[in-house]
């Protein structure tokens, strides 16, 4: 069995073309985006792909490319 690899915010921001902070803001909005992990967030990059390619919905009616 192979162990996931999750991302953090600033692993994820350059992927994204965003802050960290703005991927943070992210974690929030989407459930299933990201996860805590001893009080951090770890990004699933197959979701994270999954958001940036507009397949997934804000709540807010926000677009993540912006």
């Amino acid at each position: 069995m192979t162990q996931k690899t999750y991302l953090s915010p600033p692993e994820a921001a350059p992927i994204a073309g965003v802050t960290p902070q703005c991927v943070t803001t992210w974690c929030r909005r989407y459930p299933g985006l990201a996860r805590r992990v001893a009080g951090r967030w770890r990004i699933d990059p197959a979701i994270l792909g999954r958001l940036l390619a507009g397949e997934l919905a804000m709540g807010g009616g926000h677009d993540p490319a912006r």
